[in-house]
Order: C-alpha cells, then sequence, then structure tokens
C-alpha cells in the first residue's frame, strides 16, 4: 500500500529542516571568535608556507634545466645570499619579510618598511653578496678539506651568483650599491649585463639589461611620496619644493635665518630637501659614505673575483666533481 503525502506536508517538512540547519549555525557562530583566534595564529607561520612553497617550486623549475644537484645547490647559494639582506634589513629596523624564490630568476626579501636615504639602501644591496660570498667561502673550505666535489661546485655556483650580483644594474644588488655612489655606474653596469646575458644566451638577462639600459639613459623623475622615515612621517615632493620657495623668498627679502626648515628636519633626523635626490626624493648618501661604500664595493669584488678563481682550480683538480661542471657549464652556456 502506497503512502500518499498530503499536499503541502514536503514543504512544512523542508521547512523545519531549514530551520533546524539555522539554528545549528546560530548555535554554531559563539565557537567562531575562538576559531578566528586559531586561524589568526596560523597565520603567523604563513611566512614559513610562502617561502618554503616558493623554495621547493623553484628547486622544481631549475632541476628541469639542470638536474636536482645543481638545483639544490643553487637554491642553497641563494637562500645564504638572501640572509644577508634580511639580516641587515632587521638591524636596521625595516622590517623584512621572508625570503621569496622565483623559479629561473632568483631570490628577494621584500621591505616592510622603505629606507630614506642611498646609502641605508646601499649597505642592504651590500649585505647580499658579502654573506653570500662568506658562505661560498665556508663551502670551498669544506671542499677541500674533505675533497668533497659537491661543495666545491657548491662553491663556485656561490661565487658566481654574487659575483653576478655586483653588477651595477638595477635590479642587481650592484645596481643600489652604484646608486649611491653616481647614477651614472647604472649605464656601463647595464651594458655589461647585456652582455652577460648574450655569453650565456639568457633571455631573461637580456631583457633586463635592455630595461635597465633604458631605464638609466631616462632622466630622473621626481616621486610623488617621499619614503617615510622610521618614526613613519613622510613629506610629498610639493611640500619639499614648497619650503625650499620659501627659503628662497626669505634670502631675497634679505632675512637671514641660520635656522631654516631645513636644519630642523636634518636636527630631527629627517630627509633634507636640500639632500633629496631628484629621482625619488630620498636622501642621497654624504661624500664621506660614498668613500666607504665605494671601498667595500670593489674589495668585495676583488675577493669575490679571487673566490671563484680558486673554486675553479680546485674543481678542475677534483675529477669527478670537474666531469660535472663541465656538463653544468655545458648547460649554462651551449656551444655553437
Amino acid at each position: 500500500m502506497q503512502n500518499i503525502n498530503q499536499p503541502g506536508q514536503d514543504t512544512s517538512d523542508s521547512k523545519l529542516g531549514l530551520a533546524a540547519k539555522f539554528g545549528v549555525l546560530l548555535a554554531g557562530l559563539k565557537y567562531l571568535p575562538m576559531l578566528l583566534l586559531k586561524g589568526a595564529g596560523a597565520f603567523k607561520f604563513m611566512w614559513v608556507i610562502t617561502m618554503f612553497g616558493s623554495m621547493l617550486v623553484s628547486l622544481y623549475a631549475w632541476a628541469l634545466f639542470f638536474g636536482w644537484k645543481f638545483a639544490v645547490l643553487l637554491v642553497i647559494s641563494l637562500f645564504i645570499h638572501e640572509s644577508g639582506h634580511w639580516i641587515w634589513m632587521k638591524h636596521k629596523h625595516l622590517n623584512p619579510k621572508a625570503p621569496i624564490f622565483v623559479p629561473l630568476v632568483g631570490a628577494f626579501v621584500q621591505f616592510g618598511r622603505m629606507a630614506t636615504d642611498h646609502g641605508t639602501r646601499a649597505w642592504v644591496a651590500f649585505a647580499g653578496p658579502f654573506v653570500g660570498g662568506l658562505g661560498a667561502a665556508v663551502m670551498l673550505a669544506i671542499g677541500i678539506g674533505f675533497n668533497s666535489g659537491a661543495f666545491l661546485a657548491a662553491a663556485v655556483i656561490g661565487f658566481s651568483l654574487n659575483l653576478l650580483q655586483m653588477i651595477p644594474a638595477k635590479p642587481l644588488d650592484g645596481g643600489f650599491i652604484a646608486e649611491a655612489i653616481s647614477r651614472k655606474l647604472l649605464i656601463p653596469g647595464a651594458l655589461i649585463l647585456s652582455a652577460v646575458g648574450l655569453l650565456c644566451r639568457s633571455p631573461v638577462f637580456c631583457t633586463i639589461g635592455v630595461i635597465s639600459l633604458l631605464a638609466s639613459l631616462q632622466p630622473p623623475k621626481a616621486a610623488s611620496v617621499v619614503a617615510s622615515d622610521y618614526s613613519g612621517s613622510a613629506k610629498t615632493i610639493g611640500e619639499l619644493e614648497a619650503e625650499i620657495l620659501a627659503q628662497s623668498s626669505l634670502k631675497l627679502k634679505g632675512m637671514t635665518n641660520k635656522t631654516s626648515t631645513s636644519e630642523k628636519q636634518q636636527e630631527n633626523g629627517k630627509t633634507s630637501p636640500a639632500n633629496a635626490s631628484p629621482d625619488s626624493g630620498i636622501a642621497n648618501a654624504t661624500g664621506k659614505e660614498k668613500i666607504w661604500i665605494t671601498a667595500a664595493y670593489m674589495l668585495l669584488l676583488l675577493g669575490l673575483i679571487v673566490g671563484l678563481e680558486q673554486a675553479i682550480v680546485q674543481t678542475a683538480n677534483n675529477i669527478d666533481c670537474s666531469k660535472s661542471a663541465e656538463e653544468f657549464i655545458g648547460k649554462l652556456i651551449p656551444n655553437k
């Protein structure tokens, strides 16, 4: 015997079901704040997922072209290099983010708070090749001491990577170092980067070199906002120009007030309009600081060249490592 439902019975049952589900939802809302707090705690470790996730993706991409051995060595060298940037940013209270790896390109550390002068930016850039070079030197010492072809190969890759970063062309580290010394150095740096791209037959290096060359040939453009200092204050270029005009008008009227607005800003540790670079409004490095930056750049460049030479010599003396190195170089710079 079939059970025949009365008209409207399905509708009432469905309404009761929806009401029950809605009641369960309302009851569960009281646990929502607790779940959100737990989720916020999980977001604190999101940087771990981001860094290691991008590292694994980059590792896989490099391995497709050069094999797993050299991919691992390259990613390790990149990590040591970026750690140098991170350490110096942390020292300068620039709130650095975790390193992010870009497949077949490299890696970068993002500023949480932008530096207010080219000198600080130069030292942040310098820290990467410096720490990276120290890491490569340690690998070289281990490779020589234990006759390890893997560590010798890692030393060659580490010295080569950090030496490449010393080319004075943006966005390489050498470009930010050179900008603190003289913007004119970016032009030959871009040409060198383009030549390296042609030698290695790398479309990435060639493209970056051409873009860097075009950017360095253009006259500097004024930015709309100056990067904020450590206290969080910032001034627009318009405000700086207004101050300069005000100072000029005072001079025309014969008023000689030694305590000008720019001097007060210098006393408070803020960016001075007279010392601001025309391209970004960020303060230029002082003359003494330029000397120190130039000397440090030349010494590090010399050290990386000597280290790379020694790593290549030791690699050539190691038969197994020499064969692997020849295979790697053959992939990096294909024969005609």
